[in-house]
């Protein structure tokens, strides 16, 4: 990963035209990410910009204060599907074919979005190449109690089992830091630095969070997000080709 640095001592805080220049000195030198320290501070429409497009802004005493931090953020890899097909294992039957559908044993159809989202959950526990920019995930459904209608003859087959293959592609995008220091407000003494990256980006509702207490070591925690109680909304089916997997 190529990082550059532009450090800014100017008598007045680094603006929007600033931060997009800067994007475009990096773009047109293969840099992969940019930094900005400001001896002045960023505008608020300068760090909404920067943000936007990937550029890491930094005062002069986060630069100093957070020398033990090399990584600008988290990269985030997540798992797209494009294609899912599934194979109800049943010789001579087509699911895709309006002659044959899934129902259960007392004969209620099984609806198609229903077992796509059943198999999408099963796909979440099977590993997969995080470092390819696409491939292909395969594993087996169980079910209880399915059945295979073939509708102009009425005649029920039991599913054993379902074979499964998603296609999918992975997109890659940055979680920056965020830095923070917290001190105590009777003595001033600093009790911990904290870079702290929200993935919520990822599917996953919270932030990872690295501290780095004076004089001792430092950890990284996970702290989840709480959930808005207060809109409660119907779940639906995922379409294979929109829903997400980190």
């Amino acid at each position: 990963m190529i990082v550059a640095l532009e450090c800014r001592d100017h008598s007045r805080s680094v603006g929007v035209s600033q931060v997009e220049a800067f994007q475009t000195k990096c773009q047109h030198t293969g840099v992969d990410v940019g930094i900005i320290v400001s001896t002045k501070g960023f505008s608020s429409g300068a760090k909404e910009k920067a943000q936007a497009i990937g550029i890491r802004c930094l005062t002069i005493e986060e630069a100093t204060a957070f020398d033990w931090l090399l990584l600008p953020g988290l990269e985030i890899r997540k798992r797209r599907p494009t294609h899912l097909t599934i194979d109800a294992n049943v010789q001579g039957v087509d699911l895709e074919s309006s002659e044959y559908c899934l129902v259960t044993g007392i004969g209620k159809p099984i609806p198609t979005d229903e077992l796509q989202a059943e198999v999408l959950r099963q796909f979440r526990d099977v590993p997969w190449d995080s470092q390819s920019d696409h491939g292909t995930s395969e594993c087996v459904l169980v079910p209880h109690g399915v059945f295979v209608l073939e509708i102009s003859t009425g005649r029920q087959v039991p599913v054993e089992k379902f074979n499964c293959r998603m296609d999918y592609e992975v997109s890659k995008s940055l979680a920056p830091f965020t830095l923070a220091k917290y001190s105590d407000d009777a003595s001033g003494r600093e009790i911990t630095q904290a870079a702290v990256a929200d993935i919520s980006g990822a599917g996953v509702p919270g932030s990872i969070v690295i501290s780095r207490p004076p004089e001792r070591d430092g950890g990284v925690f996970f702290v989840r997000h709480e959930a808005d109680k207060s809109r409660k909304r119907k779940r639906k089916a995922p379409n294979p080709a929109s829903a997400p997997d980190c």
